[in-house]
């Protein structure tokens, strides 16, 4: 029985060995990074464009469903974004905010509408529908923008 669990304890020891080298190792070859922890890689800001679609769907029994396609959106700190907001639900208008980057439109049905905004700060940031009682799941209409860097 001592074999077995001495056996099981180097096997463990190998492996946690090997994995805390290759984080060492993919931490130092990482851009800007060392396995002291490195500076940040400045990153040039740049101009996107995002098409934002608040789709509609129908399950089995009928029920409808509206959601943002994407739901997840990624910018770096300093970019400029360029949502084309579709609304392609044909029965009620909606409306696309990111509130705390003050950005806010309302989409009638089957319509596109354009927004610029600079994602100057970093972190996750919720978009949703601003028009109230839009339908059933109007609080299930959020997606998320998440701005990477530092703060500029």
């Amino acid at each position: 029985m001592n074999t077995r669990l001495a056996i099981f304890a180097l096997a463990f020891l190998l492996v946690l060995t090997t994995l805390t080298a290759g984080y060492f190792v993919v931490k130092a070859s990482a851009p800007g990074g060392s396995a002291a922890g490195g500076s940040a890689v400045a990153v040039t800001p740049q101009t996107r464009q995002i098409a934002v679609l608040l789709t509609t769907y129908e399950d089995d029994q009928g029920k409808m469903y509206r959601r943002w396609l994407p739901d997840l959106v990624a910018a770096n700190a300093g970019d400029t974004l360029i949502f084309r907001v579709t609304n392609t639900d044909k029965k009620s208008a909606h409306g696309f905010a990111l509130a705390s980057l003050g950005v806010e439109v309302k989409v009638d049905p089957g319509k596109t509408e354009t927004v610029k905004v600079v994602a100057r700060t970093p972190g996750i940031h919720t978009f949703a529908c601003t028009v109230d009682k839009c339908a059933e799941d109007h609080a299930d209409q959020m997606g998320q923008l998440v701005v990477l860097g530092a703060a500029r």
